[in-house]
């Protein structure tokens, strides 16, 4: 029987306290993630092409696992993911829909808010290829009864005080 070993160091990648990447060079062969499942003894995961190859409680004992099947040349060869290709019709088709649920349009030289062009799009032959914000100067309400209007999450510190001063002129009115 021959054993295939390797003196490659393997190298772990923390993306966040319950995922970890396994790296031999510039290689993923294994990923450790955490099963957070209701009655599972056994959290941690060894997953080699999106499918589960071990269990254990502690996720150093993954990483043993791993080290010591890489080494052995019994771990299964994890294959090269392939990048999505995103298309620009479907970038600004996704653009379109987050403008949409702000209430932004979105209209062929940039994104507007009432009327008013927040970001300019630049296009390079036929492609969206750069987005620049642009700096302006929000109106200032001619009175404090224009800022009634206004929704609450959009007012400034400015325009909260305005509203804290303002009161409201009183008619009556004889029946």
């Amino acid at each position: 029987m021959t054993y295939t070993t390797t003196t490659e160091q393997l190298r772990s990648v923390e993306i966040d306290f319950y995922e970890h990447e396994l790296y031999a060079g510039q290689k993923l062969i294994a990923r450790i993630t955490y099963d957070h499942a209701d009655f599972v003894t056994q959290r941690w995961v060894v997953m080699v092409n999106g499918e589960e190859v071990f269990r254990a409680v502690a996720q150093m004992k993954c990483y043993d696992y791993v080290k010591w099947h890489y080494k052995q040349g019994t771990l299964p060869v994890q294959q090269e993911e392939i990048p999505a290709a995103i298309t620009g019709n479907e970038m600004m088709a996704q653009i379109a829909l987050g403008c949409e649920s702000l209430g932004y349009k979105l209209l062929d030289d940039g994104i507007y808010h009432n009327n008013v062009r927040l970001v300019e799009i630049v296009y390079r032959d036929g492609t969206p290829c750069f987005v620049q914000t642009l700096a302006h100067q929000p109106e200032a309400p001619s009175s404090s009864i224009d800022l009634l209007d206004k929704p609450f999450d959009e007012l400034t510190a400015d325009e909260w005080r305005l509203l804290l001063e303002y009161e409201p002129e009183q008619e009556f009115l004889a029946a």
